[in-house]
């Protein structure tokens, strides 16, 4: 799960590091002051394109922006569930569906 206040800071961070203004960034991201400020406050989130458009801005790659924001656990719970299925046979495999549902 994304973390907003994480990202918020980390925006506002780069923002101040490339010594931008709040209007400035909003400007050239077609979004207003306030809903920027709202981002950065961590209660609000872009849409997938309006946060490519200020990691653009701000000439910062996404991981940057991103990193320590998102829960990596879960889609690495997920691959060693799958690992060990791997070598059940389809009736294993049809029971353990059965106890998930």
């Amino acid at each position: 799960m994304l973390n907003s206040n994480k990202l918020g800071k980390r925006i506002k961070q780069a923002r101040k590091e490339k010594h931008m203004t709040a209007e400035v960034l909003a400007e050239k991201t077609e979004i207003s002051v306030s809903f920027l400020r709202e981002i950065e406050r961590g209660n609000k989130k872009p849409s997938i394109s309006k946060f490519t458009e200020i990691a653009n801005a701000l000439e910062v790659s996404a991981d940057e922006l991103l990193k320590d924001n998102i829960d990596a656990s879960e889609p690495l719970i997920l691959q060693g569930i799958a690992a060990e299925l791997e070598g059940l046979t389809p009736k294993q495999i049809n029971l353990i569906e059965k106890v998930v549902k």
